[in-house]
């Protein structure tokens, strides 16, 4: 391991990372406010910390150095994580997915469906970066199909709950204006649901350190992109 790769994990589990640029990441949830249950029983902050993890460890090694809204074990309103957009090229969250109630089967005190796996992309229609954040997420979308990792439809069908507006069906792109992360950020923002944590494979798939290295390249080239460009 590089000494500037070791100082950078080092720094992202104290919460403070050095050389941070314009790019937030943005771990969802925490421990107070878990999030989704998987289907073997773990809870989605863990996973968003895990992924920030490898995702952090990558773009170092590229050269890319980042700001975070919270350590690992941090507490943050919804609010701040936004407001820390403020003067940035790019806020994204990373989250894990589930699905409606209705799909939803318990083994062994777990939740458990198979209704819909891969990946999502969200946006907000509720701000003045829309079209950047569009553009933005077309390309995650694409680095993400090109690595071999698919999109989820599921959040357009016309069931309660979902029927959101399907702005790219190929990149799996969704308009979401109720989110605070999105719609209040003060710049282009985007969340990645990375997988369907209550779907058995998508489950043991996106711990996996080929999957989130996947999700990692592409946030890298996404990143690469808006430094160009913006």
């Amino acid at each position: 391991m590089s000494r500037i790769l070791a100082l950078t994990i080092c720094l992202f589990l104290s919460g403070h990372l050095a050389l941070a640029n314009e790019i937030v990441l943005d771990p969802g949830h925490s421990k107070s406010r878990p999030g989704a249950k998987s289907c073997s029983g773990g809870y989605e902050y863990a996973y968003n910390n895990d992924l920030t993890r490898t995702v952090v460890e990558y773009l170092a090694a590229q050269g890319i150095f980042v700001d975070m809204t919270r350590k690992p074990g941090g507490e943050i309103s919804l609010v701040a994580r936004a407001k820390m957009s403020s003067g940035k090229k790019l806020f994204i969250s990373l989250h894990h997915d589930s699905v409606q109630q209705q799909f939803i089967q318990y083994v062994n005190g777990n939740p458990c469906s198979e209704k819909a796996e891969g990946f999502s992309i969200f946006i907000s229609g509720k701000k003045s970066f829309f079209q950047e954040s569009l553009t933005i997420s077309r390309v995650l979308g694409e680095s993400l199909k090109d690595s071999g990792l698919h999109p989820s439809q599921h959040h357009g069908e016309n069931i309660p709950g979902e029927n959101r507006t399907l702005l790219d069906k190929h990149c799996g792109i969704y308009l979401c204006d109720d989110l605070i992360v999105l719609k209040d950020a003060q710049s282009p923002a985007l969340l990645l649901e990375a997988g369907v944590i209550v779907n058995p494979v998508d489950d043991a798939r996106v711990t996996t350190k080929a999957y989130q290295l996947k999700i990692a390249e592409a946030i890298a080239k996404a990143i690469k992109f808006v430094t160009v460009n913006f």
